[in-house]
C-alpha cells in the first residue's frame, strides 16, 4: 500500500506528469485516512492551473474532513469561476463533519451567503445556494426564501414600469 501511495504521489507532484488530474481524483479511493497525501494535495489549491485547483478542491471535499475547511474556503475568492463553484460544492461536503464547531459552521454559512448574494457568475451563485440549502438551518432557509420572494417582487415592479 505504501508503494502505491508513493507512486500516486509521484504522479501528482511531478509537473511534467500527464496523469496529475486522474491521480488526484483517484487518491480518495486509496484511503480516507491518508492524511499526509491530503495535506500535500491541499498545497495544490495554490497551483497556477485552475483545473488542478478544482480537482484538488473536489478531492479534499470528498474527504469530508473539517480540517480542510479554511483552505477550501480561501478558494471562494479565486479568480476562476469553476474553482469558486467547486469550492462551494466541496464546502458543503466538508460541513458534514460533526467535529466542526457550531461557531465555525455559522462562519462558513455566512461566507457562502456572501458568495450567493455577491458573486458575478450565476453558476457560482447557484452552487453557493445549493450548499446553503443542503447544510443551512431553518433560519437560513427562511432568509433565502425571503430574498428570493423580494427579488421576484422587484422583477415584477421593474417589468411593470
Amino acid at each position: 500500500k505504501q508503494w502505491y501511495q508513493r507512486r500516486v504521489r509521484g504522479m501528482v507532484f511531478q509537473l511534467s506528469s500527464s496523469t496529475r488530474h486522474p491521480a488526484i481524483q483517484h487518491i480518495t479511493s486509496i484511503s480516507k485516512d491518508a492524511d499526509h497525501l491530503f495535506q500535500d494535495i491541499s498545497e495544490l489549491l495554490q497551483d497556477a492551473d485552475p483545473d488542478l485547483r478544482c480537482t484538488a478542491c473536489v478531492c479534499l471535499g470528498q474527504t469530508g474532513k473539517a480540517a480542510f475547511i479554511e483552505q477550501v474556503m480561501s478558494l471562494l475568492h479565486d479568480t476562476d469561476r469553476l474553482v469558486r463553484k467547486f469550492a462551494c460544492l466541496s464546502i458543503s461536503r466538508l460541513l458534514e463533519d460533526d467535529s466542526m464547531s457550531e461557531q465555525v459552521q455559522e462562519g462558513v454559512l455566512l461566507s457562502l451567503t456572501g458568495v450567493w448574494r455577491r458573486d458575478s457568475v450565476q453558476d457560482v451563485r447557484r452552487a453557493a445556494l445549493q450548499a446553503l440549502m443542503e447544510r443551512g438551518n431553518t433560519g437560513i432557509h427562511q432568509g433565502i426564501k425571503s430574498v428570493i420572494d423580494l427579488e421576484a417582487e422587484l422583477d415584477e415592479l421593474v417589468s411593470f414600469n
